[in-house]
């Protein structure tokens, strides 16, 4: 026996007892930090949190472009539309919304040649997604579709064949 009334094995097993604890305490600790800075992949949701549109005058041949921004929650859709053209997507998209019922949200908007804006702000539910894409559809013909999940503030400038996604020009506003 020992000081305290406690035999020498009960000690080593609370000095056990306790530096297991500690250690869980502390992976627990590094794991929280690991998520929280994005180390282990936690952090799957979109960044993009606006998207502006700028239309060049005389783009899709003087006509209104349909576009479709798609927020995208299966994984088993993200393969899918990253191979398919904004005709396709236009064509199919009420079967693809019978195949993932809850797999996606979308948000249409129709834009004029020579058009400012809208700045859409993506939906808090939408910020939940994993993937964003961008379908325009334009009456060339070409992919007219880009992935904006990893931008923040995304500029869908549409020319006259085609659009690309720029850094937005508020500053030059």
């Amino acid at each position: 026996m020992v000081a305290g009334g406690q035999h020498a094995g009960e000690i080593g097993q609370g000095r056990r007892r306790s530096a297991l604890g500690l250690g869980a305490l502390v992976g627990a600790a590094l794991l929280a930090g690991c998520s929280f800075f994005g180390l282990f992949g936690d952090d799957k949701s979109i960044h993009t949190r606006f998207i502006e549109f700028e239309v060049a005058q005389g783009a899709n041949q003087d006509s209104p472009i349909a576009v479709d921004i798609v927020y995208v929650y299966d994984q088993q859709l993200v393969p899918l539309l990253v191979q398919m053209t904004a005709h396709d997507w236009f064509q199919k998209r009420g079967q693809i919304a019978q195949a993932f019922p809850t797999g996606f949200d979308l948000a249409s908007v129709e834009v004029v040649p020579g058009q400012q804006g809208p700045t859409e702000t993506v939906p808090r539910k939408a910020r939940q997604a994993i993937a964003a894409f961008v379908f325009a559809d334009y009456a060339s013909d070409g992919t007219h579709r880009a992935r904006i999940d990893g931008i923040e503030r995304a500029l869908v400038a549409l020319g006259d064949k085609d659009f690309a996604i720029l850094p937005p020009r508020t500053a030059a506003r």
